[in-house]
């Protein structure tokens, strides 16, 4: 995790790990940022963001890889609609393949 990182950053992550952790939570949760969702730190059953939106509506801004299902939280949306704008004026094109999974659909799949 920090191996490409410069020394003074490196060090002080590697001797306190768990310090470096709980403070990058804190900025996370601080910052409303959704908290680390996978096998061992599920969201309740039904879960849902309120805001999804449906990725179909923002081609061409985006491409995306299968049409009529793709959706994200607005928040998340405007952050890859920015980020592909400024891939594409580095002439790189980013391809949505996956996006929000319903719980039963995730439920399913797992």
């Amino acid at each position: 995790m920090v191996s490409g990182l410069p020394a003074a950053i490196a060090e002080p992550i590697l001797a306190a790990p768990a310090r470096f952790l709980a403070e990058t939570r804190a900025v996370v949760e601080g910052a409303g940022i959704p908290p680390l969702v996978d096998k061992e730190n599920a969201l309740p059953e039904g879960f849902a963001p309120d805001d999804l939106v449906l990725l179909d509506e923002l081609v061409p801004q985006l491409s995306i890889s299968r049409a009529n299902w793709h959706r994200l939280s607005r928040e998340t949306t405007d952050a890859l609609v920015r980020m592909t704008q400024e891939a594409r004026e580095e002439g790189l094109d980013l391809l949505v393949i996956s996006a929000y999974r319903s719980y039963e659909y995730q439920r399913d799949v797992y």
